[in-house]
């Protein structure tokens, strides 16, 4: 059948219109400006020093700017408070260890925000074991020895933590029940003042996780450790024994680090931060940088990371109840 050619012009017209609309009505593409990732401890720490090596691979992948703040204060809880409140478009993103999700709500009589429905999980991105690490003030050379010398003054020894809420603190506590010792709880806003006071003296001993613990017990013979959390052995402390070597079963545990964004944060966002960690994930040199740390580098995605705050809010609210600890 023969064409009208106007006809045929119009449709053509419309059509070249209605692309134009279409691609005029969607956004742009994400992300169309710098990022900001909020690590709610101070710089120096575990959490600062991982996301910052992630945010050097993510910037030149994503074509914009990946800046990392720190805003420390009440076990993490202000600077998970600041993303929470934060525009739900990608630009303000969280990245933490347990405690702003899974345990502050037990620990914290007044949350700013409903830590199970604040966040949208992305991916938890590494995860190690902790090590009880004592400093120049206490001689003693095995836990049994600690522990003989905790029980033996008790109220006199002392443990850091990062702050109420923190794995630092949970473990400190429960540590000290299962070891009847009475010890005496300092905490602090993030790893570096600890490790500056576990140098001097002017703290006994702290749970650090290892991306904290191998550098400083690399580089000061002053500082000894006498446990950690794994399961097994770690490769990096091989003559160091677990705590369920000792008889502390219920104390095998692992810190995890995870990226997260304000609840209602876009499929698309979430995807595309999902395809960065898996290709940074996979990069032997940054591999290498977390495992040197005692990291397992993993890019989990939102299921798993929803799943183990969950189990960790399960398991964490539990030693609470079993210890009492809390935010005084």
């Amino acid at each position: 059948m023969h064409q009208n050619p106007r006809h045929l012009l119009r449709l053509a017209t419309l059509s070249l219109l209605l692309a134009a609309s279409s691609a005029q009505a969607q956004p742009p593409a994400y992300p169309t400006r710098p990022i900001k990732v909020v690590v709610p401890f101070l710089p120096g720490g575990t959490a600062d020093t991982l996301m910052r090596l992630i945010a050097a691979k993510a910037s030149p992948m994503l074509e914009q700017q990946v800046v990392v703040e720190n805003r420390a204060g009440a076990g993490g809880n202000i600077g998970a408070d600041e993303v929470a409140r934060a525009a739900a478009d990608g630009y303000t993103l969280l990245f933490t260890p347990p405690g702003p999700l899974a345990i502050n709500p037990y620990v914290f009589p007044n949350m700013p925000y409903d830590a199970r429905t604040a966040f949208r999980p992305i991916s938890i991105v590494g995860t190690m074991p902790s090590v009880l690490v004592v400093g120049p003030r206490v001689d003693a050379r095995s836990l049994p020895d600690l522990i003989s010398q905790a029980r033996a003054h008790p109220g006199k020894m002392t443990y850091a933590s990062q702050g109420y809420g923190t794995t630092t603190q949970l473990l400190g506590e429960l540590f000290a029940i299962k070891a009847g010792a009475e010890l005496v709880h300092v905490p602090y806003k993030g790893a570096p003042p600890i490790l500056a006071d576990l140098r001097a003296g002017r703290v006994d001993m702290v749970f650090f996780d290892s991306a904290n613990a191998l550098p400083q017990l690399a580089q000061n013979a002053s500082l000894r450790a006498l446990a950690v959390t794994s399961e097994q052995r770690s490769a990096a402390l091989p003559d160091v024994p677990t705590l369920r070597e000792a008889g502390f079963p219920d104390m095998v545990t692992t810190v995890w680090m995870g990226l997260a964004a304000p609840a209602g944060t876009p499929d698309a966002v979430v995807r595309t931060w999902l395809d960065v960690l898996d290709r940074i994930m996979r990069m032997p040199e940054l591999r290498k940088r977390f495992e040197d740390q005692g990291v397992e580098p993993l890019a989990s995605g939102p299921d798993d990371m929803r799943q183990t705050i969950e189990r960790d809010a399960r398991l964490w609210s539990g030693v609470i109840r079993a210890t009492g600890a809390s935010n005084r």
